[in-house]
């Protein structure tokens, strides 16, 4: 619906609890292709996301965890972070966590 009304728009989604299969669990990223299929759908099938610089570094990790970065200009940066991963429920993906603070971090 948003290509459809809104092509030339940009549309940044964020994770939320309910946006996986699981409630409160983040997708498990080795036996599934949520991230990307979440890739696909919000940046490739969008023509405003698609045409941004950054589409690559987005795609490594929003396929790797559910979060990205965006540098819309020289002030302004917009990061969408997967805070599942720190979910009580969620403690066997502690890993993929420690992977986006560390990415965050850098």
């Amino acid at each position: 619906m948003f290509t459809k009304y809104f092509p030339n728009t940009l549309i940044l989604p964020a994770l939320g609890n309910n946006d996986t299969k699981w409630h409160y669990q983040p997708a498990l990223t080795e036996h599934d292709q949520y991230y990307s299929f979440l890739f696909n759908e919000f940046f490739m099938k969008h023509p405003a996301n698609r045409s941004l610089k950054s589409i690559s570094d987005i795609k490594e990790t929003v396929e790797k965890g559910g979060y990205y970065r965006i540098d819309l200009t020289d002030d302004l940066t917009v990061l969408s972070l997967n805070t599942l991963f720190y979910n009580d429920q969620a403690a066997f993906m502690m890993p993929a966590g420690i992977e986006q603070m560390e990415w965050l971090e850098d």
